[in-house]
C-alpha cells in the first residue's frame, strides 16, 4: 500500500485519513517494519477482512469504480420502486 500511495498520492481532501494512517506507518515513504509486531498483525488481519468484504460485495452484485483516483466498490443499484417504499 505504501508503494501505491507513493505512485498515486491521495488528494489533499484525504489528509485527515492519511494522518491517521501515518500513525501506523502507512503512507508514501513510510516503513511498516518500524511498527511493533502486534500492530502489524492487526494491519494484516484488517487487510484480510477487507479482502473478504470486497469479494463478498462483488458476489452480491457490487461493481468496481473509481472515486478521487481510488478504486472503490460501488453497491448494486436498486430499482427506483425499491428506493421509494
Amino acid at each position: 500500500m505504501n508503494y501505491m500511495l507513493a505512485q498515486n498520492p491521495p488528494p489533499e481532501s484525504d489528509r485527515i485519513l492519511m494522518d491517521g494512517f501515518r500513525t501506523v506507518n502507512i503512507g508514501a515513504g513510510m516503513d511498516l517494519s518500524k511498527n511493533d509486531p502486534e500492530t502489524n498483525r492487526g494491519l494484516a488481519r484488517a487487510a484480510r477482512r477487507a479482502r473478504r468484504f470486497a469479494y463478498a460485495a462483488l458476489a452480491r452484485g457490487a461493481t468496481l469504480g473509481t472515486f478521487c483516483q481510488w478504486l472503490v466498490l460501488l453497491p448494486r443499484q436498486h430499482r427506483a420502486s425499491q428506493n421509494h417504499r
